[in-house]
């Protein structure tokens, strides 16, 4: 769902944070990003956990979701 939604409303705002937006677009491009690094660079497969702990910034949707599509556990 979140890969349809991100395309269809690809140039919509998604969140507004202290002034900085950041697009539908955006949003997935990061959050992929994210996923990767946490595959890539820190090495962790699906199933395994971690903590994000960021406070209520543009980050922390990122950082979900980036988790969530790379199918690894937010605990």
């Amino acid at each position: 769902m979140f890969n349809k939604y991100t395309a269809h409303y690809g140039e919509r705002t998604a969140f507004v944070n202290m002034g900085a937006e950041i697009s539908y677009a955006e949003l997935a491009e990061e959050a992929t990003a994210f996923a990767a690094y946490l595959q890539q660079n820190l090495g962790l497969k699906k199933g395994d956990k971690f903590a994000i702990m960021v406070p209520n910034t543009l980050q922390y949707p990122i950082a979900l979701f980036g988790a969530l599509s790379g199918r690894i556990d937010c605990g």
